[in-house]
């Protein structure tokens, strides 16, 4: 354990953070700790300098272990677990205060194709199981407002998916299925703790997507991504026909109209 653990994590708990969050905060402390341990004796966060934490992340840059965004939750997780001992008179001073994040290229262009680093976004255990299912279902065209609908469980069951989206899933029942004895519900995206209305809402959703943004190189937007990922299908597939489009991209005419034109659009500004 890392010193003050159980009295921490009752208060990230008591934040309604995930409980993978709090097992995230759990492992880089740890790390944190256990590397202070081995350099010397002193290990008490009363006795932790500012000097003690670059030498840490300067040999985890040295060793090439983090990058840049890793290197910010790191620092955020350290951060917020000794502002919590600072306003509880636990220690003197906060020796993360001088510190400052690396800077992060902002995640402002879309790329088109982004639904083909599926694979590999979804194996990324960085990120959010509800980031990853919802990546999953915009890549099969949904958009958020009907994966996030009632019943729509009951839809997802009869779509194909290949071997990498199949073992995924097969992960998330694991992590889905304590949630739903808990909820008494199926529902794919459901509420950590306990209530009458178990059901994650859209702006519920938009918090989790918030928090993994930096873990990729795009706008974590749902209409967005759904938008690049129906124009790109359009582009490598003109030959199917207006039935099979509708079908597949879940669309009625006018609506494929639109992402038609959309789609040549972005072709087009592409070959200029």
């Amino acid at each position: 354990m890392y010193p003050y653990q159980t009295v921490f994590e009752n208060h990230l708990f008591q934040q309604k953070l995930a409980s993978s969050t709090i097992l995230s905060y759990r492992h880089d402390l740890l790390n944190f700790f256990t590397a202070m341990t081995n350099k010397s004796e002193t290990t008490g966060p009363d006795q932790i300098t500012t000097s003690d934490l670059r030498e840490y992340f300067f040999q985890m840059k040295k060793a090439a272990s983090i990058t840049d965004t890793t290197y910010n939750k790191i620092l955020s997780h350290l951060n917020q677990y000794f502002i919590f001992l600072f306003q509880a008179n636990l220690i003197s001073s906060l020796p993360t205060l001088s510190l400052k994040g690396a800077a992060i290229k902002s995640a402002a262009i879309m790329p088109i194709n982004w639904s083909n680093q599926l694979p590999v976004l979804l194996s990324n255990s960085e990120l959010s199981f509800y980031t990853r299912l919802a990546l999953l279902l915009i890549a099969h065209f949904y958009a958020a407002t009907e994966f996030l609908q009632p019943g729509f469980y009951l839809i997802w069951q009869i779509e194909k998916l290949t071997a990498a989206e199949q073992s995924f899933m097969q992960q998330f029942e694991k992590f889905h299925q304590p949630l739903c004895q808990r909820q008494n519900s199926s529902e794919l995206f459901l509420k950590q703790r306990h209530s009458n209305n178990p059901s994650l809402t859209l702006p519920a959703l938009h918090k989790y997507l918030q928090r993994d943004q930096d873990q990729v190189a795009f706008p974590l937007t749902p209409q967005k991504l759904r938008t690049a990922a129906i124009c790109n299908f359009l582009q490598k597939n003109r030959q199917l026909t207006n039935q099979t489009c509708c079908r597949q991209l879940h669309l009625d005419l006018n609506s494929l109209n639109y992402y038609r034109l959309l789609s040549f659009s972005t072709e087009t500004t592409k070959q200029v």
